[in-house]
């Protein structure tokens, strides 16, 4: 039915199909205009009767016109959305910026919520349980064109299935200019019978096409959001194990106590926003293979370091036995180890000045 055409088709319409007219004002002018209803029984038991058949299609008329003065005729929300300016911004960030103002979104949900209501008086979908439920979030529908218009920003090709979801998108948003175009040609969305193009031409067709490619890109946007959570998943997990390898490796050195405290407590600090950013993407399994992995690079940091003191404690008794090889220069370890474990060993002797060297070769 023509939510933007003329009124004055809208009591011969009433006229001709009351019952279809009442079953239509379930699903859109109820919850906006109580006396719909009210009108709405009205048709329903006036299909014999005349007068009160021309009474409902008073009451329904008047409720039409409420509606949409409240809620605006769908070419004026076709045009709202034009005026948002989406096609004009030319770069990632002021798109966001336009996405996310309240008249955009109010926009856009009105005019989903009318595609969501036409194609429930067709028969193609069934009522939704709450009044306030939607079919079509608007957030996930406009995430289509972000993705559509700058893939390489939004996408993460690693994770698998970016271009998959970014053909989706492109599919979606082709029909949904499909749908703006019926609309903008007089065939409106809000409601099905004749003048809505029913389910088999115009808005109907549109409103079909545009459900089917909603339901790819929901399947693929799952799909790709749970590659892409298991990439960034497996990236926040080593951030956090390099973070506590390098705290390890300073920790074996001489450090300050204080130095040593503020170390531990700027790492502790980075796992906790790692942690609740990990708990976020993939609940507490993520965290539990957080966990898991820090375990693992403090066991290999302990092996790390058992193996490395076997090295030192090993390495005089390596260069021990012969005093002959030995260098003179030795430090206080090895001159005790020494002294300890080679009965042998003395220490050698002072090498003789300089001038005292000369003197016994001019004598010799």
């Amino acid at each position: 039915m023509d939510f933007s055409g003329a009124t004055s088709r809208c009591t011969d319409f009433v006229q001709q199909t009351l019952v279809e007219v009442a079953s239509f004002l379930t699903v859109v002018a109820v919850p906006v205009v109580a006396r719909g209803r009210t009108a709405m029984d009205g048709a329903t038991r006036g299909l014999g009767n005349g007068v009160v058949a021309e009474s409902a299609a008073r009451k329904i008329q008047a409720a039409w016109r409420e509606l949409c003065a409240t809620t605006g005729s769908t070419a004026s929300l076709v045009a709202s959305l034009k005026a948002c300016g989406l096609e004009a911004e030319e770069s990632f960030e002021t798109l966001a910026v336009c996405l996310q103002t309240p008249r955009t979104l109010a926009t856009c949900t009105r005019l989903l919520r009318r595609v969501q209501q036409k194609l429930v008086a067709v028969g193609h979908i069934p009522p939704p349980t709450k009044p306030t439920s939607s079919r079509y979030p608007p957030k996930t529908f406009l995430s289509a064109l972000m993705i559509h218009r700058f893939p390489d920003v939004v996408l993460n090709a690693a994770a698998g299935g970016a271009a998959e979801l970014s053909i989706a998108a492109e599919d979606l948003l082709g029909s949904w200019a499909m749908v703006l175009e019926a609309a903008e040609s007089g065939g409106g969305v809000g409601g099905g019978g004749r003048g809505g193009g029913g389910g088999g031409g115009g808005v109907g067709v549109a409103a079909k096409a545009f459900d089917a490619a909603w339901q790819v890109y929901v399947q693929r946007f799952r799909l790709w959001k749970g590659e892409d959570a298991k990439f960034l998943e497996r990236e926040l997990v080593q951030a956090a194990g390099r973070m506590e390898s390098s705290m390890l490796s300073k920790l074996r050195s001489n450090l300050h106590p204080s130095n040593e405290e503020a170390i531990r407590t700027q790492v502790a600090t980075d796992h906790a926003l790692l942690e609740e950013r990990v708990r976020q993407l993939n609940g507490h399994d993520g965290v539990a293979r957080m966990h898991a992995h820090l375990a693992e690079v403090r066991q290999a940091a302990v092996d790390a370091g058992v193996a490395e003191a076997t090295r030192e404690d090993r390495s005089p008794a390596a260069a021990a036995p012969d005093d002959a090889d030995r260098p003179l220069s030795m430090n206080n370890e090895q001159l005790v180890y020494e002294l300890l474990h080679n009965p042998h060993w003395q220490l050698p002797a002072p090498e003789p000045p300089m001038d005292e060297v000369r003197r016994r070769q001019r004598t010799a």
